[in-house]
């Protein structure tokens, strides 16, 4: 039993591409695979489970790639460095018992050079490879849509098969548009001016092919089509007249939405930024005096159904969501003896689970103090949260973030909340509290990594303004300039 076991081991990761067909580069373009753990012929493309290669590599007339975990980890042209360049063969790649092998020989080799590199996705059949990550990200870019919904492009200037959604520019759409079989979509600035729905008019209707879409506007517009589960998707989310982003596409800052539905179960002011490549958040608050409602308490406590927040937080790709700040919580005092009522902010993060900062004088911050509070993206699904004085108090820690992986399209946020409690989803309970006083003095978001990132200002144009509800947040005292302003929230007493 026990060989059994192991010999299983061995060949599961061959069994999730021994069947492939078709290699599908990040820039949508596509590949037929000649074959699996075998002899490469002329042109052909074959693809090698790592311990076949290791025990049978290819030889030294083509060019391999290693792939882990659907990315290009390292593209090794042996032929090029040997036949082309007159150097010594580089010999094999030097892989490891996960991913896998592409290898490529003359034509193969040279569709290769010219649609992969390292860094990129891929996918087999249009299909991800095996992955224990429910938030794998492709890397073909993103959808944005008015009621907030995303969901991952398959490709981009690429065949749509089935259940694909595909980006298209105007000018490959106009010359190599998709067949009848789904819904085309044109987009012209940032807004959604045609639906059609071929296959419905064709397979549902009984009626001619309407036809691809006309684009009078090329320099502002795109196109966005959709097969199978991929054309209900983009039925039930995207509406002519409303607006949708794209990001992931290319380098260009993406706007974002200039509304955005308010979540259920508590008061509070959120500005949020466009999904792009934002690497973090940060600013400097000065903290809102809080005001409970006594009429307002748990039966089964001694404590409120209100309480207070102020932070950041972040999203991957839409099926990730992060907060991280200050909540208004107990103390312990020096002797161990807990407070009666919650009198002072403490860090917390919100992943999965809520998390906080030990119960220490020196992590406790009151209301009338300025702090520096700041997201930033630590490394491969890790996010670091600072918060600081800048003077004798600062709370820094890391925490496993999943989703927050290279490439994927980002979102972050700050938000001023009365949070109820129990109260998530639904409808705000009446509430005769409220938090006064408090002001973002500066709030910066910062676009790429390394010497190449940006501090820009999250000003007016870079966040979605969010007021749940307007009658109930007051702003006064805007700086657009420096992301700056002053936020009252009042509960029902602002009615």
């Amino acid at each position: 039993m026990r060989k059994l076991v192991l010999l299983f081991i061995i060949l599961l990761p061959i069994l999730t591409f021994a069947q492939s067909k078709t290699l599908t580069a990040q820039n949508g373009q596509t590949y037929k695979i000649a074959g699996t753990d075998g002899f490469r012929g002329n042109d052909e493309l074959w693809i090698y489970s790592t311990g076949y290669y290791l025990q049978k590599p290819t030889s030294n007339a083509g060019i391999d790639v290693y792939v882990v975990e659907n990315k290009v980890v390292e593209i090794r042209d042996r032929a090029g460095a040997v036949f082309i360049e007159n150097k010594p063969d580089p010999g094999v790649l030097k892989v490891g018992k996960d991913g896998f092998v592409i290898s490529g020989n003359g034509a193969g080799r040279r569709w290769i050079l010219a649609n992969l590199k390292v860094g990129d996705s891929l996918s087999l059949d249009g299909k991800i490879p095996a992955s224990s990550d429910p938030y794998f990200y492709p890397g073909f870019g993103m959808i944005q849509t008015a009621n907030n919904q995303t969901l991952y492009l398959n490709g981009k200037n690429a065949a749509r098969s089935a259940n694909f959604v595909i980006y298209y520019t105007p000018d490959f759409y106009a010359k190599t548009p998709p067949n009848e079989t789904g819904v085309d979509i044109l987009v012209t600035n940032g807004k959604v001016e045609e639906i059609r729905d071929r296959a419905d008019a064709v397979f549902i209707q009984k009626k001619s092919d309407p036809g691809v879409v006309q684009i009078a506007d090329p320099a502002n517009s795109f196109v966005i089509s959709g097969n199978g589960e991929g054309r209900k998707w983009l039925i039930e989310n995207i509406k002519t007249g409303e607006e949708i982003r794209l990001s992931g596409i290319d380098n260009k800052e993406v706007t974002p939405l200039s509304s955005s539905p308010c979540f259920n179960g508590a008061y509070y002011r959120k500005a949020v930024s466009s999904y792009d490549l934002w690497t973090g958040i940060g600013g400097l608050v000065k903290l809102g005096t809080p005001k409970f409602d006594e009429d307002r308490k748990r039966q089964d406590k001694n404590q409120y159904l209100d309480n207070f927040s102020v932070y950041m937080g972040g999203n991957a790709g839409g099926k990730f969501e992060v907060d991280a700040g200050l909540s208004w919580e107990f103390t312990v005092d020096e002797s161990g003896k807990k407070s009666e009522k919650r009198n002072a902010f403490r860090p917390f993060w919100r992943t999965k689970t809520w998390n906080a900062a030990p119960a220490k004088k020196e992590f406790y911050f009151y209301p009338g103090e300025t702090v520096q509070m700041a997201i930033l993206v630590a490394g491969p699904k890790k996010l670091r949260l600072i918060i600081s004085d800048g003077k004798t108090k600062t709370f820094q820690t890391e925490f496993e973030a999943e989703g927050f992986v290279a490439g994927l399209p980002r979102q972050f946020k700050r938000v001023n909340a009365i949070d109820q409690f129990g109260n998530e989803g639904k409808p705000v309970q009446p509430t005769k509290a409220e938090i006064t006083g408090a002001e973002w003095l500066q709030t910066i978001l910062i676009r790429g990594e390394g010497a190449s990132a940006q501090q820009l200002p999250m000003n007016s144009a870079r966040f979605t303004d969010m007021r749940c509800s307007d009658k109930n947040v007051v702003i006064s005292g805007r700086d657009a300039s420096k992301g700056a302003e002053k936020i009252d929230i009042l509960g029902t007493s602002g009615n």
